[in-house]
């Protein structure tokens, strides 16, 4: 009797697993994204010394940044990298969004009409 109440668990377990169905996957539907054609219009990038660079590019969605670093305190125990940038770009409602920031040892300080400010 134990053998048969085993044997119809088993079967039970067995056609209680999922099945393969390959009718039931679903993929997204792809979606539009204009910034994946996106061209480059411009992109420099110059050295202005080992220790100090300049770069800014645009691209044709409107996106365009630009900054310039310095490394201060070259060598020393307190080297830092120094940076003033801004970027900006169009976001879903049209507008276009300009941050500015600074960056060093006091870490990222964005600067923005548009950034709430807590």
């Amino acid at each position: 009797m134990k053998v048969i109440i085993c044997v119809a668990l088993l079967i039970a377990v067995t056609h209680a697993a999922p099945q393969y169905n390959p009718d039931a996957v679903t993929h997204a539907a792809p979606q539009y994204n204009p910034d994946g054609s996106a061209t480059i219009l411009r992109n420099e990038l110059n050295f202005l010394s080992p220790s100090s660079y300049i770069y800014s590019y645009e691209t044709s969605n409107g996106i365009a940044a630009q900054e310039q670093g310095h490394l201060n305190n070259e060598g020393r125990a307190d080297e830092a990298l120094s940076v003033r940038g801004q970027y900006s770009y169009v976001g879903t409602d049209g507008k276009t969004y300009n941050v500015f920031y600074v960056a060093d040892e006091n870490g990222f300080q964005p600067q923005s009409a548009q950034l709430s400010r807590h």
